[in-house]
Order: C-alpha cells, then structure tokens, then sequence
C-alpha cells in the first residue's frame, strides 16, 4: 500500500522525524494514532530498525537507504545508539528536547506548499549535543526546551508547529557565531572523515564527552562543576578541549603538566582528586567505560613520571610499580625522619634547591637520591612502626612517648610524633620492663585485662595504670597468651579503682535536684543559666569528666527564696491552674517568662 499524499525527504531527516512529518502531511496531528491507521511499529521507527523503516518508505514512496543512514539505531546494550557507523550513548544526545537552526526552518517553510506543519524538519545531527551551531547560517541552535516533546513520542512536527510562528523572534534573539573546529571535526567525523588521530581512536560518544570535560577543567578550573555550564559556556569548553586533544598526548600532557603546577603553587591536600579535579573524579567514580582507557593510562604514567608516587599509592585502582621520585612528605614517612628536620638535611647537603615555601608534599627529591640518604639513618623506627613492634594501639602510643616511657632517638618537631624515630634496642628495654612485673606465676582471671581495656572500666587514662606498675604498687600482673608485647601484660581492674577514685564533691548533681524539686533536668540548668542558682563545675570522681553540682546549702536557700507552680499547688491541695489563676488575680506575677525557663516560678515573697 502506498499513500496518495507525496512528501519529499528532507535532507538528514531521520525516520521517525519523516514519519511524523508524514502525519502531518496526511492530517494525522499525532504520531502514534497515525502509526496505528497504517500498522507501523512506531517504537522500531524510533529505533532504527531497518523492517520497520522500509515499511515506511514503502508507504511514502521514499527513499529507504536515506532514512536509514541518519537513524539512530538502539543497540542491545542500554541507552547505547549507532549513528552513521559510531557508537553514541544517551546524555550525548538531545532525545527528550527538540534543537533546532529557526532560519534552516524558516528556509524549510519556503521550499515546500504541503501543510505548513509538515514543512520544516529536524536534521539528525542537531540530535548529537556536540553540534551547537548552524555552519549554513552561522546561528547557535535554538532548544525548544525539555518539554517540547510530547512525551515518549519523539513526534517532532508537533513540537516544531508550536515553534514556526516565532521563527523571526527566535532567529533575532539567537547567538550568532561560526561552528567551532571540534563542532567541525565532529560533522567530520559523522561523514565519515578522519582528522585528528588521537580522538579518531576513541569512539565518538567517549571522544565527545572527554572533549567536553577535558576543555570545562582547562577553561574553569579542576573544581568545575559541569552541570553548572550552560550551552554557551560548554561549546567553549569543548572548543578548549579539542584544541589540547586534537594535539593528542602531547595537548593532554601539557594540560597535566598546568593542572600539576597550579596545585604546587596551593595548599590544598595532596592527591589526584585535589590536583586533576573534576576529570579524575569522573574517570574514577562517575564511569568505568573501558572506552576511556587511554586517558586514565595516559594519566597514570605522566603521574609516575612526573609525580612523587610509588608502591603505595594508587591512581584509578592501580598502584605504581615503582618510583621515580620522592617528596619530602613521602620520604619522611618512610624513614621516620621529621619532614622539618629532612628537609633542613636535605637542604645542607644539597638536595633540594631552595622550594619557595612550598609544603613537604610538593619538594621532590630523586627518589634513588632520597633512598640512598635515607640508607645512612637506617635502622631505626617510625612511631607507628614502634607502636606495631610492642603492640600498642591508637592513640596510646603518641601519650606513651609524650609521658617519656618510649624515648625517639630522633625527636620531631611539634606535634608530627609519628616522624620520631626510635632504636629498637630502646624499645626492647621498655617491653623488657613491663614483662618483668607480669612474671610472678600468677594465673589470669576474669578480673584480669590489658592496660587499655582496664582503663576503660576504671574510668582513667592507660598512663597511670602504666605508672602504677612500673612503680610497682599493683600486685596483681599476670602475662597473657592471647597478645603480645604491651597487650600481653594483663592487669587487677579491682586493684586498680582504689588508686584512681578521687574524692567525692559533696554536691548535688542536676539530676538530684532535678529530683528535689520534681521538675525537669531543663528547667534546672535553666534557672543555673538564668543566676536564680548557683553551681559550681567540678571533677567527676569516677570518670574526672568536668560536671556541674549544686550544694545543698544552696538548694537549701533557693527553696525558701522561690516556689515552682507544681509544688505550691500541691502544697495547697488544688490544680496548679487554680493557684496561678488566683495569683494572678492578686498581682503576683511570675519571676521570669515561662517560654524562658520552661517552668512557672514564684518568689515565696510575693505570695499572699
């Protein structure tokens, strides 16, 4: 069957754009109900199944192979497309919106005296989203907006009728300017045409996106956030991203190299998210395409070329086999040496140039020169490779060197206590000395836990448990089999309360007066805050934790200068209600606004 209407094919018209043109032309305003008159599958229409569009040429009389090559065929894997033999992914293309050149319409609408909203078309490379300019006209492409078409039915003509009788507003407000070179290469690229041998090795949808990520970091900084570009800022970014890729990895390498100097110059911490921004946290968290190979590869050998990495850092979840340089931060831990104290040593025998206030993370030193330097020192222990020798846990290590039980040959400076260094032999004597206090034969008990647990239950610090056994008070020390070094010696947490319980205050906590007074732990530290009363901020005997208590000579006082509501009704026998209702009769008035104490207060002077 083929229809009585004739309708010429537009040029790059794509099938399902010729078939709801066709509607239009045959008086069916909708594409779907015109599908169903003629038994087309509207659905393989819009997907480019090659049966479904010959039955649509056959009805119109068109030319199949046309439609064809501008269809976007869906492949089996989700929201992936073929176009013009190169693979497109979904957020490469405008699907839900309709772009559109107003003059290429307004040209359209003179060529043709079909129904006027069966006249204009929409070229299939204003679907690709890299295309953002008319070559013919020199004019930015208009976006009818998200909604412009109606929904899942891809039925264009109906979006661009709503557009043709703005088509002179539309073409005056427009951006006029030239298609950009990477607008050009990707035209290029559709026809078939090879240009710039790095992004040809990718396939488009990966080169298209990569442009546009690569030229958003070069032109707004490695923090961009892409969603914030319009279309205007992102045609320049992709312009700028096609200038360094078109170069191929010697544009993207002098690109690292600008990304790299500009954090030396900063403060911020070190690692390829704060140096690379936005393109590595896309590339390592946001899409594991192996499309994007190339680049990640590319950056992970200008890092260990260029960049103070090794063994253990990773970049993209790959470490680096080796290293080619070392900073002065990645030298200190690994040798245990303060970062100040390297970095003067490494200056006095002229191993680093002066760095210009630069932080230790960004002063690179030759690694073969750094290691063979730090060869000279070797021998001793960072704190954290001391702490795992004797077996000590976080934090407990920092307060043993700070209380003087451990001693670093090498002492840092400031508060860096992991760049110490200590002498194993200085370590043996400390391990030495508490395994002498465990060793009387006695068997543990459940009573019985290590220095830091016992702690824990005691409510004290490790360092005066520790001080107690090396001063020999505790008698009761047992070695455990379960650990090993500081956490083999085992302690009497019984023993222990007597020496670390201080003595009580005397005072009376919140929640005791809250109890007094029958109100609420609230309304007292209200009335503290408020001065009505006084408290004092001691040491809690158990835990030393600093707590507030209020003397009972004060509650005591308080008591006969104020009465709350609840407890002068109760006194009197009736509803507090009552009581207020009469008090306020006889103008007494409360001492301060219930809304600021979240109680009722009265001075027991005021009353009658």
């Amino acid at each position: 069957m083929r229809l009585a209407f004739e309708l010429r094919q537009g040029e790059s018209e794509m099938p399902s754009d010729f078939a709801s043109r066709l509607a239009h032309r045959c008086c069916r305003d909708d594409l779907r109900d015109f599908c169903g008159d003629f038994a087309l599958d509207y659905q393989r229409i819009v997907d480019g199944d090659a049966l479904a569009v010959d039955r649509l040429a056959d009805l119109a009389g068109a030319d199949a192979a046309r439609l064809k090559a501008e269809a976007f065929v869906r492949t089996t894997v989700p929201h992936r497309y073929v176009h013009k033999d190169e693979t497109l992914v979904r957020r490469n293309l405008a699907r839900d919106r309709v772009r559109v050149c107003p003059a290429c319409l307004a040209e359209d609408v003179t060529r043709h005296e079909v129904r006027l909203s069966a006249r204009p078309w929409r070229r299939s490379e204003w679907i690709v989203l890299a295309v953002r300019t008319c070559p013919a006209h020199e004019l930015a492409l208009v976006d009818l907006g998200v909604d412009s078409l109606p929904a899942r039915s891809h039925d264009t003509s109906r979006a661009l009728a709503g557009a043709l009788p703005h088509l002179d507003k539309l073409i005056a407000s427009t951006t006029r300017r030239g298609p950009s070179p990477f607008e050009t290469y990707v035209r290029g690229r559709l026809a078939g045409r090879s240009s710039s041998p790095w992004l040809d090795a990718l396939p488009l949808h990966a080169a298209l996106r990569l442009t546009g990520v690569v030229g958003a970091v070069d032109v707004h900084g490695p923090g961009v956030a892409l969603t914030s570009l319009d279309a205007d800022a992102y045609w320049e970014s992709e312009a700028a991203g096609f200038a360094i890729l078109d170069r191929g990895e010697t544009g993207l390498r002098d690109l690292l190299e600008r990304l790299q100097q500009k954090f030396v110059r900063g403060r911020t911490t070190w690692g390829p998210k704060a140096m690379y921004g936005r393109l590595y946290e896309w590339l390592a968290h946001e899409s594991d395409d192996p499309a994007y190979e190339p680049m990640r590869s590319l950056m992970v050998t200008h890092a260990a070329e260029t960049l103070p990495v090794g063994p253990d850092d990773e970049m993209f979840g790959r470490a680096f086999p080796t290293r080619r340089f070392h900073s002065i931060h990645s030298v200190s831990l690994e040798s245990g040496l303060h970062p100040k104290r390297l970095r003067k040593l490494l200056r006095e025998r002229g191993l680093i140039e002066a760095d210009a206030g630069l932080s230790d993370d960004r002063v690179m030193i030759d690694a073969q020169v750094a290691e063979e330097f730090v060869s000279t020192i070797a021998g001793t222990m960072s704190l954290k490779q001391a702490a795992a020798y004797l077996g000590i846990p976080r934090p407990l290590d920092r307060e043993l060197v700070a209380a003087g039980y451990i001693r670093p040959m090498i002492r840092g400076g400031g508060d860096a206590l992991g760049s110490h260094a200590f002498r194993r032999t200085d370590l043996d004597a400390f391990s030495a000395s508490l395994r002498e206090r465990a060793d009387r034969g006695i068997v543990p008990d459940t009573r019985m836990a290590t220095i830091p647990k016992a702690a824990r239950i005691a409510c004290c610090d490790s360092i005066r448990i520790l001080r107690l056994l090396l001063d020999g008070r505790l008698e009761r020390v047992a070695a455990g089999d379960d650990e090993r070094g500081f956490l083999s010696v085992l302690v009497d947490v019984d023993e222990i309360r007597p020496h670390v319980v201080r003595p009580d205050h005397g005072g009376m906590t919140l929640r005791e007066v809250e109890r007094e007074l029958v109100t609420s732990t609230k309304v007292v530290a209200n009335l503290i805050d408020l001065g009505l009363m006084a408290a004092s901020t001691v040491p809690n005997p158990v835990t030393n934790a600093p707590q507030r208590v209020v003397t009972r000579d004060e509650l005591a006082r308080f008591r006969r200068e104020y009465v709350l509501l609840h407890g002068l009704a109760a006194s009197r026998g009736v509803h507090s209600l009552r009581v207020k209702k009469e008090l306020a009769a006889a103008g007494v008035e409360p001492v301060v606004e219930r809304s600021v104490l979240d109680a009722t207060l009265y001075r027991r002077s005021d009353i009658p």
